[in-house]
């Protein structure tokens, strides 16, 4: 990825951030320049630990929408770090996956 290509990728994030361009269309940019299938974008309450926001990528097959959110997000990696990070934590991936 070129420097340009990354800092539109976080210009279209920022957009989406606030509101100038709809998250389906920012995820979907992300889709399309790592080649993957669909993107997602979830929020999940603290308290609860239950999912309260859930955006996708344009393109996403539904069935993919929908069986994440009815089972594959319990499973999540991520999940568990992020529950004990201070609001405002940024990591990576690769900080929560053992080489």
């Amino acid at each position: 990825m070129t420097s340009a290509q990354y800092e539109g990728l976080v210009h279209n994030l920022y957009q989406a951030a606030t509101g100038t361009q709809p998250w389906h269309e920012v995820l979907q940019v992300l889709v399309d320049q790592f080649k993957g299938r669909f993107c997602k974008l979830v929020a999940v309450d603290r308290r609860t630990g239950r999912m309260a926001l859930t955006l996708h990528s344009s393109g996403s097959p539904m069935e993919g929408v929908l069986d994440y959110m009815c089972e594959y997000h319990r499973l999540d990696p991520h999940l568990a770090h992020v529950a004990v990070q201070p609001p405002g934590t940024v990591f990576n991936s690769d900080d929560l996956i053992p080489a």
